[in-house]
């Protein structure tokens, strides 16, 4: 298997093209398209492309769109146009447009061109570093921070982890490029709501009716939370998710259509389906409620029963001692310490949870606790000497 690095070269001129591949191909593992179309989908097929090198006068899709459309789907990929001089004005709105990293004109030699190449190649490992920190570095402060609210409102922050694994399960399904960021979405989306009053907060997630004065206020969330994460830096490509989850029209399936519509289009899904649950409304038959509602579309309320079907044959409700909770296990029903609600169903068990039940007074959460299992994890538990 290639170690090298693989570039993708988009030339309608099939000697343009022979040519690179014979010039590159012991520093680089060069791919080759002959127009748009293919590159699209070689680069929809390849994950590991690091750097485009495109030409500019191509037939139906021109260098500039090509690479104006990678920019949008594949942000990462270092983008080269190669452009003649006659071409110089559409370079430079191809530029401005795609957010060109270098324009190289033709003919150009194997000394520039390999020049550019390997400054593609560093600025591309500078940017994944940048992303990755980023991501990363945003993960663990919002996990930190949904781990406080979640102890300080329980009821909210349990939500927004049943919500968050069912929208993993069906971005997974649905190959949903840069998950994390919905993962995000779903953990942030209910920050507005610690705004509301104990009382409303108990109805709205009980699935009771709501006063015209309460429903008022519960439709000022989404603003209330995008006021709150505007002050943030970098979450821009979290609050355009929130805004497309707030919208009422359904993802289109095309493929490339957009990871953030795509997501929102999740986000909204599970937020709905948890809603009809809280209801008393499961499975399947939550699922079938959920056809007959405008918004969603087919393909992902297929993924949706999918998961249904699977979870209903490999998960079943284990009981546990309070000393036998573990990290990362799932709270079937909701938890009361003295009577108070302590955390709701769903919730999976932190680290910083179970240093806190260390210190509860022995009797003062009803035992054994329910959670949910996998086959798998009962096994592990068995194993480990932890009775049901």
């Amino acid at each position: 298997m290639s170690t090298k690095l693989k570039i993708l070269c988009v030339d309608d001129e099939p000697n343009v093209l022979a040519g690179m591949q014979l010039n590159l191909r012991r520093e680089y593992d060069i791919l080759g398209a002959a127009n748009g179309e293919q590159a699209m989908a070689i680069l929809e097929a390849t994950p590991d492309i690091v750097v485009i090198v495109c030409d500019m006068r191509m037939p139906k899709m021109n260098g500039a769109a090509v690479l104006t459309r990678c920019r949008e789907l594949y942000p990462e990929i270092t983008r080269i146009l190669l452009t003649g001089q006659t071409d110089m004005a559409s370079a430079i709105s191809a530029v401005n447009e795609g957010q060109i990293f270098r324009f190289l004109t033709k003919p150009c030699d194997r000394d520039p061109l390999l020049a550019a190449l390997q400054a593609a190649v560093a600025h591309h490992r500078l940017c994944s570093s940048e992303r990755v920190l980023l991501q990363e570095t945003l993960r663990g402060a919002v996990a930190a921070l949904v781990d406080i609210l979640a102890l300080a409102a329980p009821l909210t922050f349990g939500r927004a982890t049943r919500v968050k694994r069912r929208a993993n399960q069906i971005a997974e399904l649905a190959a949903l490029p840069d998950a994390w960021q919905l993962e995000m979405a779903v953990s942030l989306q209910h920050l507005g709501y610690m705004s509301l009053s104990a009382e409303t907060l108990t109805k709205l997630h009980a699935g009771h009716v709501l006063s015209e004065d309460e429903q008022k206020q519960v439709a000022k969330m989404p603003a209330m939370t995008e006021q709150i994460l505007s002050h943030i830096p970098r979450l821009e490509p979290i609050r355009a998710i929130l805004d497309v989850a707030a919208r009422q029209s359904a993802w289109s399936g095309v493929a490339g259509g957009g990871k953030t519509e795509l997501a929102g289009a999740i986000l909204r899904l599970a937020n709905e389906a948890d809603a009809i649950e809280t209801s008393g409304v499961a499975g399947m038959r939550m699922v079938k409620l959920l056809r007959t509602k405008p918004g969603h579309s087919v393909q992902l309320l297929d993924m949706l029963e999918k998961i249904i079907g699977r979870a209903t044959s490999s998960l079943f409700i284990a009981e546990l001692p309070l000393a036998g909770l573990r990290s990362g296990m799932v709270i079937a029903e909701d938890i009361f310490l003295n009577g108070a609600l302590l955390v709701s169903r769903g919730y999976s068990i932190t680290p910083s949870f179970l240093e806190r039940a260390r210190h509860f007074a022995k009797g003062a959460v009803k035992e054994p606790i329910r959670i949910l299992m996998t086959n798998d994890e009962a096994q592990d538990q068995r194993a480990g000497g932890i009775s049901k």
